[in-house]
């Protein structure tokens, strides 16, 4: 059994078996006595898409849910989002440093791998959103 990553969320909204979900990211340290001096105890606020959502006729707008996705695919959104652009960067930084010797052109090739990186990313979004998924459990 693949483990789960579940939290609780409201339906923003609901487009035919699509189902929009808000979430509030808040800080850890939004409990902190001080966080209402401090600008790090700001919460944003996203939202997740779920397409296809087999319960979308039974929820309504403010409804309170379970949206859940696997470790695997959470894995998987960690890579593309940080480890893979990390490891371009770093890896056209060493590779370019040892063949030109110039830390400015290294430094600047290292950065300007990532814009055909995530225009890449950016084209595969449709393909990688549906790797990418989030469901909304029963109950």
């Amino acid at each position: 059994m693949t483990e789960k990553i579940k939290h609780k969320r409201v339906v923003d909204s609901i487009d035919g078996k699509n189902v929009r979900v808000k979430i509030i990211q808040t800080p850890a340290c939004v409990s902190c006595k001080v966080s209402s001096l401090c600008n790090a105890a700001d919460s944003k606020e996203k939202s997740v898409d779920i397409r296809d959502c087999a319960t979308a006729d039974t929820l309504s707008i403010g409804d309170e849910v379970t949206v859940s996705t696997s470790m695997s695919t959470a894995h998987m959104a960690l890579f593309l989002a940080f480890c893979l652009p990390f490891i371009l960067m770093a890896l056209s930084l060493f590779v370019t440093l040892c063949t030109t010797g110039d830390e400015v052109v290294s430094a600047l090739t290292g950065i300007a791998v990532l814009i055909p990186y995530y225009l890449i990313v950016y084209l595969m979004r449709f393909k990688i959103s549906r790797e990418v998924a989030f469901e909304i459990l029963q109950g």
